[in-house]
């Protein structure tokens, strides 16, 4: 047993079979033995940790000190961290920057992914930036707000944007060299995404909430709205739905799904077991047209 002293995210799937921990503001190493040793502590205090898809780089977020007295930063902008990017397993810095709060980092192969208003009216363009090299734009979407980008292997994006007079949910894939893999549309009911990726990047699950009516970024939800949290499991390549189950209990964080690092094994927690599934070979990607359909309604 584990005695945690927050809220926090605590624990992450690692390099080499390993497991990361976070014990406020240390990390440590653990493994199949469930033997923790100690790896890092953040003397400024440690924020947020990510984990990139192939487990291969780590992202640590640290308070960046602030003077005593200040009145230069904006209401609700929260406190300026530093973010670190690490290789796994390594405690040096392959890059560093400043954000004005807490971000998320799509860490996609050595870069990361960014995203830019198009030419045109209601176009984004989504761009890889290496982190040694010069920045490749991948693809551009068509959606009424910014999209967000989420590697969910180390060469594979899924891009979420939305449309202001419908109830769905643009979601595209594209890879690290610029190919569409699939694109289609999934409702608004189902709101709180997490994804958790196989670590050889063949599928991923994706984790929703589902709720009884459409929610907005800026609508309250509350207990009554919330029907059942569901996971499903799909191919990266094809996009094609492979098993659907609900956890129990509800969890609104998530995390409470995942794959087998060979994504042939799904785990999800079911009425206060761990419940373990098999899954069929991985598909050949289906032709565009099926692929666009493949996660409709789902």
């Amino acid at each position: 047993e584990w005695r945690e002293h927050d809220r926090l995210a605590y624990l992450w799937p690692y390099t080499n079979g390993q497991f990361l921990v976070r014990i406020r503001d240390s990390l440590f190493l653990m493994d199949a033995s469930l033997e923790m040793r100690p790896f890092l502590t953040l003397p400024d205090g440690l924020r947020d940790v990510q984990v990139s898809p192939d487990r291969k780089l780590t992202v640590l977020e640290t308070d960046e000190p602030q003077p005593a007295v200040s009145d230069t930063s904006a209401l609700g902008s929260g406190k300026p961290v530093k973010v670190i990017i690490l290789h796994s397993g390594t405690n040096r810095a392959i890059a560093e920057s400043h954000a004005r709060g807490a971000i998320q980092v799509p860490l996609l192969g050595d870069g990361l992914l960014d995203t830019l208003e198009g030419k045109k009216s209601g176009t984004w363009v989504v761009r890889w930036l290496p982190f040694q090299g010069q920045p490749r734009i991948l693809t551009e979407v068509k959606t009424d707000c910014r999209p967000t980008p989420t590697a969910v292997s180390a060469s594979v994006a899924v891009i979420f944007g939305c449309y202001l007079d419908g109830d769905a949910h643009l979601v595209a894939a594209v890879s690290a060299d610029g190919k569409q893999l699939w694109q289609t549309h999934w409702e608004n009911k189902y709101v709180w995404g997490w994804f958790s990726p196989a670590e050889n990047g063949s599928r991923f699950v994706f984790e929703s909430l589902q709720v009884n009516r459409p929610i907005s970024t800026f609508d309250a939800l509350y207990p009554d709205d919330i029907l059942a949290q569901r996971a499903g499991v799909y191919d990266t390549e094809s996009g094609n739905l492979v098993l659907v189950k609900d956890a129990s209990p509800v969890l609104t964080a998530g995390q409470n799904a995942a794959l087998s690092p060979d994504g042939m094994r799904f785990a999800i927690l079911r009425g206060g077991a761990i419940e373990v599934y098999n899954l069929p070979p991985v598909e050949n990607p289906a032709p565009p047209a099926e692929a666009q359909s493949a996660g409709k309604g789902k």
